[in-house]
């Protein structure tokens, strides 16, 4: 494997910064795969046919776990998954939001 040199300071990653320590390039093939390198597989423990998300944030791509981002996700709306029918039973059942299901 190729060492990548900066021969910019301002773009070698900073240590301090945990989402650079380690930079890899990938290329996207004509069917538009990419090849994760194999000690990154390893590191991670990707084995075959594990399901990944692929995350867009802004201009960024990020590649997650399915059950990572599966656990995220269910604690970001955990509360709302808690909630019960009756709880949310005086929302629903509001008649002044009636008048839209006429419209």
């Amino acid at each position: 494997m190729r060492r990548l040199v900066f021969a910019i300071p301002e773009a070698r990653p900073k240590r301090q910064d945990p989402s650079h320590d380690r930079v890899h390039v990938v290329k996207v093939s004509s069917k538009g795969q990419i090849v994760i390198p194999k000690d990154v597989r390893k590191r991670h423990r990707l084995e075959r046919d594990t399901d990944l998300v692929l995350l867009e944030f802004g201009d960024a791509l990020v590649l997650r776990k399915k059950a990572d981002a599966e656990e995220i996700l269910e604690g970001g709306f955990g509360p709302l998954q808690r909630a019960s029918v009756e709880a949310l039973k005086e929302l629903w059942d509001n008649p002044e939001d009636d008048v839209w299901d006429r419209v």
